[in-house]
């Protein structure tokens, strides 16, 4: 094709251009976020609590 182009298949994507269009495709295999730097976070301060509160109940116990 003159443009370079494959009419039938297009040829290579130039992929997003737009800032909306990076946002997108950023977005676009998003699964479940349970690796997302907030996820980890979360999790991570939920074992501290936990770690801290055990530490606690065997002082109660203890002492």
């Amino acid at each position: 094709m003159a443009n370079g182009r494959c009419r039938m298949h297009g040829g290579k994507s130039t992929g997003p251009r737009t800032p909306e269009g990076l946002e997108r495709s950023k977005k676009a295999n998003w699964k479940h976020g349970d690796y997302s730097a907030e996820s980890i976070a979360l999790r991570r301060y939920i074992s501290r609590l936990r770690r801290e509160s055990q530490d606690i109940i065997e002082n109660v116990i203890s002492g």
